[in-house]
C-alpha cells in the first residue's frame, strides 16, 4: 500500500511539474519581471467625488514616476489574471447588431496614461491614451487589444473606427473611436492570451480603488 501510494504522489508531483513548466513557458503579453503592483482604496469624506478621486490618482503616480529607479507608472481598476471580472459586450458601432450574433463579449480595463508601458505590452498602432482625452465635450476613445481588433473589423483598419460599448435593449451604448491598437496579453487566466480587450480613460467613470502597477530598473 506504501509503495502504491509512493508511485501515485510521485506521478501526480511530475504530472503538477510538468503543468508548472508549461504555464511557465507561456508569454502573458505583458513582463512580469521588475513589475510592482499595490491595491489603492480610498475612503474618507475627501474622496466622495470623481474629481477628487481623479486628482489624487493622477497626481499619486504623477509622483511615484519620479521615484529614482521608477521608470514608468500607471493604475488600473482590475490587473491581468488576479482580476478576470468585468467581461461585457462590444459591437462595431456601424453595424446592426440583430439578434445578437455580431456582439463580442471583451474585458473593459479602465486604465490612466502609460499603463501599457508600466506593464509592458507594445503599442502596435496608433495612440495611448492621454489626459486630453477625458476634456469635458470630447468623444469617447478606446484602445483595443489584437484579437478585439481582428473579430471587430476582420476586412478593415481599426484606427478610427467606432467599437460600441455596453448591452442591446439596455442604456444606450457608450460609443468610442478606436485610437489605438496593443498585443494580446492574458487578462482573465493565462492560458488564455488572446482574450479580447478593451482600455478606457480611467477618468472617464472614476472609482475609488484601483491598484497601482509600477515598472522599475
Amino acid at each position: 500500500f506504501q509503495v502504491a501510494l509512493s508511485v501515485t504522489l510521485l506521478v501526480a508531483a511530475a504530472l503538477l511539474g510538468r503543468s508548472l513548466m508549461r504555464l511557465k513557458a507561456i508569454d502573458p503579453g505583458f513582463r512580469p519581471n521588475n513589475l510592482l503592483t499595490a491595491r489603492i482604496e480610498l475612503t474618507g469624506d475627501a474622496y466622495t467625488e470623481p474629481a477628487s478621486m481623479v486628482r489624487f490618482f493622477t497626481e499619486f503616480t504623477d509622483e511615484v514616476r519620479a521615484v529614482p529607479g521608477v521608470t514608468a507608472a500607471s493604475a488600473v481598476n482590475y490587473l491581468p489574471i488576479i482580476d478576470p471580472v468585468s467581461n461585457i459586450p462590444v459591437w462595431d458601432a456601424d453595424r446592426p447588431t440583430g439578434d445578437g450574433k455580431a456582439l463580442t463579449p471583451a474585458f473593459r480595463r479602465r486604465v490612466l496614461p502609460s499603463y501599457f508601458d508600466a506593464m509592458g505590452i507594445p503599442l502596435v498602432a496608433g495612440r495611448d491614451l492621454d489626459e486630453a482625452d477625458t476634456v469635458s465635450g470630447r468623444a469617447p476613445v478606446a484602445v483595443i487589444s489584437q484579437s478585439l481588433a481582428r473579430r471587430l473589423f476582420p476586412t478593415s483598419a481599426p484606427l478610427g473606427r467606432r467599437v460600441a460599448i455596453g448591452i442591446p435593449g439596455g442604456p444606450p451604448p457608450i460609443v468610442a473611436e478606436v485610437v489605438g491598437v496593443v498585443g494580446n496579453a492574458a487578462v482573465n487566466r493565462l492560458t488564455r492570451v488572446d482574450a479580447p480587450a478593451l482600455y478606457v480613460p480611467y477618468q472617464a467613470a472614476s472609482r475609488a480603488g484601483l491598484r497601482l502597477v509600477v515598472r522599475t530598473s
